[in-house]
């Protein structure tokens, strides 16, 4: 008897909070496939507002990271706007992975002299 096992894993963002410069450009928010990788796996992703302001402070919005056979890591791309307008003390805003189950991940976004 062969018995064959298939799991597609547990996708997890790879710390639970970020900081990020205003400076940086692109923020790019690791997210990590563990205890199985297989088959292809699509995961959706959104931001919400806390403190930043999409549109703003960075660009929002929403997707989905698309794990292949096999993968294990993944990165989200966020465009940071860099308004070079001082704020006190840092600005924030949260991913959400809607896939699966919900776990938040929050990112805070501090000015370029910090």
């Amino acid at each position: 008897m062969l018995l064959l096992r298939t799991d597609p894993g547990v996708f997890e963002f790879e710390k639970p909070s970020f900081l990020i410069k205003e400076s940086v450009g692109v923020a790019q928010i690791p997210v990590t496939r563990s205890n199985g990788c297989d088959g292809r796996v699509a995961v959706h992703w959104e931001t919400k507002d806390l403190t930043a302001v999409a549109g703003e402070d960075y660009s929002g919005g929403e997707g989905s990271l698309v794990f292949e056979h096999g993968e294990t890591a993944k990165m989200i791309d966020i465009p940071i706007i860099n308004d070079l307008v001082r704020f006190f003390p840092m600005s924030c805003f949260c991913f959400y992975r809607a896939t699966l189950c919900h776990s938040a991940l929050y990112a805070f976004v501090v000015c370029p002299s910090a």
